[in-house]
């Protein structure tokens, strides 16, 4: 399958390295509205095609991978599906509940796959943890805290921090932390609430969601230029799973119990930055031997909805 990449920034060039480990996929052309900046990919990547012309970019490839700035995502998807092109999209697909349904109908009216890039959910580690928590060794789970974290060496001029609008902590990898959530509780929260500690340009530097769901609780906690640790605990009426930093690339985890001694640790294999995973998934998908993932959809579409009620709060702080 041609792919082609929209987009030349840090993803990009990691998702192209990740490619070539992927049978049956070969990333062939880059699209990015600069000529230089698209050339200069294409060179380094020793890649077939640049383009600066969208149209001609989409005639050249089978499919697309979207790794652009987060405010291009949606119309980007749009107009590749429109293209008949199939689409994996990097986090966060959009900012709004309707506009994640109505790209999700659009792929399913054109027979189209269209993905979000959920990378940890196709990770062996990942599936792991939520297959050990479904057998009910830990019993019923009642909380949930996930959390995200990362200190740029260079934090002047970083898009995720510049982009006023658009950026900040939450909307860069708040989507990590709503993936075992919504996975676990489902995507119906009762209540949600916000606090955010924000930049003097507007942006969020650390933020915890709060949500509450009919089976328990949950909290995802995510920072920009703040640290905190990146595990994944998961409470359940028997015990608890524990996945240290970084969960969202998990290689092993722990389920420990009353006992102390009673502790079981699982070690997973991982390959590279594990985007090999979630390439797979959309490969195999396209090729029918496997079923569109109704799952995360519906992940994608929550993660969406939460992401459009925290921009809604952070313009209430910044008076907006």
């Amino acid at each position: 399958m041609k792919l082609g990449s929209i987009g030349t920034g840090r993803i990009a060039n990691r998702f192209v390295l990740a490619s070539e480990t992927v049978q049956g996929l070969k990333v062939n052309a880059v699209y990015n509205p600069h000529p230089g900046s698209a050339e200069a990919f294409a060179a380094n990547h020793k890649l077939a095609h640049a383009y600066s012309d969208f149209g001609s970019f989409l005639d050249e490839v089978d499919a697309v991978y979207i790794a652009t700035p987060h405010e291009t995502h949606k119309e980007y998807v749009s107009k590749a599906l429109d293209a008949g092109k199939h689409v994996l999209c990097e986090k966060p697909m959009c900012f709004s509940k309707k506009d994640a349904e109505s790209l999700f109908s659009k792929a399913k009216e054109k027979q189209l796959v269209l993905m979000e890039g959920f990378k940890t959910a196709y990770c062996p580690g990942f599936q792991l943890i939520m297959e050990q928590i479904r057998t009910g060794k830990i019993g019923e789970v009642v909380d949930i805290s996930a959390a995200f974290s990362r200190i740029p060496e260079n934090m002047a001029g970083l898009r995720e921090v510049e982009n006023r609008e658009y950026g900040g902590s939450f909307t860069e990898y708040g989507s990590y932390t709503l993936l075992p959530i919504a996975m676990l509780f489902g995507c119906h929260p009762k209540e949600m609430r916000f606090s955010s500690i924000l930049n003097s340009n507007g942006t969020d530097c650390f933020t915890k969601v709060d949500l509450a769901f009919d089976k328990g609780f949950a909290e995802g906690r995510t920072g920009l230029g703040v640290k905190t640790e990146g595990q994944l605990v998961v409470s359940g009426t028997k015990g608890y799973l524990l996945a240290p930093s970084p969960w969202w690339l998990t290689k092993y985890f722990e389920i420990r119990h009353e006992d102390p001694n009673d502790t079981e640790r699982f070690e997973t294999n991982f390959d590279g930055s594990g985007l090999r995973y979630e390439m797979e998934e959309f490969l195999m998908q396209i090729s029918g031997t496997r079923p569109t993932n109704k799952e995360m959809q519906n992940v994608s579409i929550f993660a969406a909805e939460i992401m459009e009620e925290f921009l809604k709060k952070r313009m209430s702080q910044n008076g907006i």
